[in-house]
This record gives structure tokens, sequence and C-alpha cells, in this order.
């Protein structure tokens, strides 16, 4: 009796001469079905649109009862179009040049979903990833070329796009894009993490605690690659020359935790930031780790990859909804609610001064800071935030004391946590300070909430509730 493998490569062999049978439309390999039930033998399976008495079937296009000791079952199941799990950045992709009699491979990297223009009315969906990715190295692939994906048994590798175009390897420049075929579905992500748009790390504009992380060697990206999965590091260098290959103005990355930041088959995957956004196209890296251990990395500038693409866009996931009060004359009713009262109170000066003092400090945090946008999402920072907006407008009598079975007090604690580790001295300050009455919020009436508000700008209330029994 064959051993399982032995059974699947008969399998293999088999299936396309099956396929060449009209009406089979899949080729399976699995438990032989007998009575209804599993015989507890494998079989090569075979799906047809409809079954035939064997009569009626010319001899050529019979389907054995047996291939090469391994038994057949013929099941009747209407031919349905495959669909995939979603394609995302990070994936494997399989380019495959057929030509001339030539058939070669170069497994790489999915970068990202992009957004194009195609000309020819087609979806725009495409995927970006390196230009020797696609093409193949020594340029052996064409436009049109297929690109596959490897199946979960990895016995057939299924097209999901075409090769696009890609301009020739540069000093700048090693990109291409493919368009995907009709009917794949793709995520805007990177292994799950959402895309929220690119960042030019050339751009003389760069925010001031942007330029100080790249000059301290503080800046953190990330690589979600096939090869080595999920890794970290951070920018040696926004503009590396090297001599083989030769490329320049390159981002360079010196791993983290690991001696390496990227490995063979990573390449086309995209470098992102703790904002998520994607900074640089990777293409290589060192072979032999340099003085300091480790093997370094390099990336195209992901605004010279996007240059090179007259209307390419990098899908983006919609952005998190950031409640804020608008910089407009105009108050919305349930802001305006809470000012009135607070007029009213006599503190609206206190928590006006407050707000203002770590506004823009926020703001940077929600755009730039990985681990504070991690904690503030896993532990129902916008349902809090909504829940006091609807606590305000009047909607709700109180405010919840849990979220999904998490106390609100844990969850206020778990996002300070984020915040003093994010933060800057004064907020970090002002934190600790406040850290009792965020916490206490939960269960409490609009009425509760006020008079506390009043208590603590009057600087009496800080102190009764820091009692255990307050915070319960």
């Amino acid at each position: 009796m064959l051993t399982m493998a032995e059974a699947l490569e008969v399998k293999k062999r088999a299936e396309t001469r099956l396929f060449a049978i009209p009406g089979v439309h899949t080729v399976g390999f699995g438990a032989k079905i007998a009575g209804g039930k599993p015989s507890g033998e494998f079989a090569i399976i075979v799906q047809v649109s409809k079954k035939k008495f064997r009569g009626d079937v010319p001899a050529a296009e019979l389907i054995p009862p047996e291939i090469d000791g391994v038994k057949t079952d013929v099941i009747e199941a209407s031919a349905q179009k495959l669909r995939y799990s979603a394609l995302q950045g990070g994936d494997l992709i399989i380019p495959e040049h057929v030509g001339g009699g030539l058939v070669d491979s170069n497994d790489g990297t999915l970068g990202c979903v992009a957004r194009s223009a195609v000309p020819d009315g087609s979806p725009p969906d495409v995927l970006l990833s390196c230009r020797h990715v696609l093409f193949q190295p020594d340029n052996l692939g064409v436009v049109g070329d297929d690109v596959n994906i490897s199946s979960c048994s990895g016995c057939c590798h299924p097209t999901i796009a075409k090769v696009l175009t890609g301009p020739p390897i540069s000093a700048d420049l090693d990109a291409a894009i493919a368009k995907f075929e009709p009917g794949t579905d793709t995520k805007a992500q990177l292994h799950n993490v959402p895309v929220k748009g690119t960042l030019d790390l050339l751009d003389p504009g760069l925010p001031a605690a942007i330029q100080t992380a790249i000059a301290n060697q503080t800046y953190r990206v990330y690589q979600y690659g096939q090869k080595s999965n999920f890794t970290r590091g951070v920018i040696a260098s926004i503009h590396s020359t090297t001599t083989s290959p030769a490329h320049s103005g390159q981002i360079e990355v010196r791993p983290v935790d690991r001696d390496y930041f990227t490995q063979k088959g990573d390449s086309g995957s995209v470098v992102y930031n703790d904002s998520n956004q994607i900074v640089g196209l990777h293409w290589g890296g060192d072979q032999t780790p340099g003085a300091d251990g480790k093997k370094h990395s390099y990336a195209n500038q992901i605004s010279k990859v996007l240059a090179a693409f007259p209307g390419l866009r990098i899908a983006t996931n919609p952005p998190e909804v950031i409640y804020r009060t608008p910089g407009v004359r105009k108050l919305p009713p349930t802001v305006e609610r809470v000012h009135r009262d607070l007029v009213a109170a006599g503190c609206i000066d206190y928590y006006v001064g407050l707000y203002g003092k770590h506004l823009e400090e926020f703001r940077w945090l929600f755009a730039h800071s990985r681990h504070f946008v991690s904690a503030w999402h896993r532990n129902h920072g916008p349902k809090i935030v909504r829940a006091l907006m609807d606590l305000a407008d009047n909607r709700i009598a109180s405010l919840p004391d849990t979220f999904e079975d998490r106390p609100w007090k844990e969850c206020a604690h778990r996002i300070a946590g984020g915040l003093l580790y994010t933060g800057s001295e004064g907020l970090r300050s002002d934190v600790l300070r406040y850290l009792s009455f965020t916490t206490a919020l939960g269960g409490r009436s609009y009425q509760e909430i006020l008079q506390l508000m009043r208590s603590l700008a009057m600087g009496d209330e800080l102190n009764r509730l820091s009692r255990p029994e307050e915070l319960k």
C-alpha cells in the first residue's frame, strides 16, 4: 500500500490528464467516501459538473477507478469560482516567466496594495513590489507575466495578478506593479496592520521630533516579509549610497532584536513606522554583519516609488475617528452644553487651559506613536470618548462601568500607561495628577462628573478621590 506522501505525488502527476477531460473542474486529494462515510483510504477526488453513465462516455474521457495504485472518487459538484483569502502586504508572491521554452520563478513579497489609473478600464487595484521580483533577475520577465500565490497544500499556484509595468532598475529605484485579476480580494493592510498613508523621510519639513529620533537612531520601523515574517528596526541612514548593487538616496535600517532586518525572499516588502505610514520599499541587505554585528537592510524612498508611477497611490484604511473640539466659532451642541455648565460652575478657564496645554502633543501621538495608538484602541479609547459624548448629549444616564467585561478603571489605567510610556515630561506629570479622577468616572452621571470637575478645579477633590473605596 502506498504511503500518503506517495499517493499525493500520484495525484499531482495525474492532474494534467484529469483536467483535460471535459467537465472536470476540481482535482483534490483526501478521504474516499463509500456509502456516505469516509472509508479510511486516501483517494484522488475528481469533481465533475455532471456525472454520466459509463456507456455514454467515450473511452478516452473515462476517469479510471484507480491511477497508479491510488483509487479515484468521482463527485458531481457545480463548478464555482474559487475565492482566496484577501491578499495584503507581506504575502508570498511567485512571479513566473514562461516563454521560449524557459520557465523561471523568483519568490518575493507583496509589498502593499495600491490604486492605479489603469487605462484599459479594468479594476485599478495593483500590487507593489520590486522590479527584480516581478520581472525576474536579469530582466527575464515581461509585461503580462503571471504573478501567483501558493495554495494551502502547496500543490498548485493560482494566478492572482499580471505584471503591469516597472521602470528599469536605477540608482534610485527598484520597483514594479502588477494588476490584480478581476475578483481578487485585497486588504489595505500589512499582515493585519492597517495602512494609514506614506511619509517622505527626505522631506525637509519633517517634524522636529522625527528628525531628533532619526539623529538618535531611535526612529522605529517595521516590515513583514514572506521569509523573515515580522521584524523591527531603527533608521540608520535616510540617504545611503551602495556600490553593489549601485543605489543612492536609500533608506538604511539597522535591526534591533535580531542580527538581520530582512532576508532573501523579503524583497518587495514595505518598511513602515509607528504610525503605520509606509516610508520605503525594501530591495536588499547586507550578506555579512557590519561593525555593529548586524546585517543592515536597504529600501527605496516611498516618495521616489510613487513618483515613478504617475497616478499611483497607496491604498489606505479610513482614518480613525478622533473626537476633539473643532476650531470654529460655533461649538457643536454637545460641547456647547459642557462649556455652558463649566462657565456656570466657575471653572471654564481651568479646563480650557488644560485642554489646550497638551492638544498638539496628543495630535502628534495619534499620528506618530504606534505604542500609544495600540494602547488606546486595545483599551476601548474610542468607546470611552463616545460614551462621554453621549453622556454630555443626554443620550445615556451614566457612563458604563465596563467595556466588554473590562472595568472602566482598568481601561483608563492602561491608556494612561501608554501616555506615561510615550508622553513628554509635562504630559506624564498631568497624567499622574489626574489619574485618580479619570479612573473613577465609570458608572457616574453627568451631574456627578460635573461636580467632581468643579471640585477638582477648586483643588479640594484629589485627595478624596485617591481613597481606595472611591476607585472601586
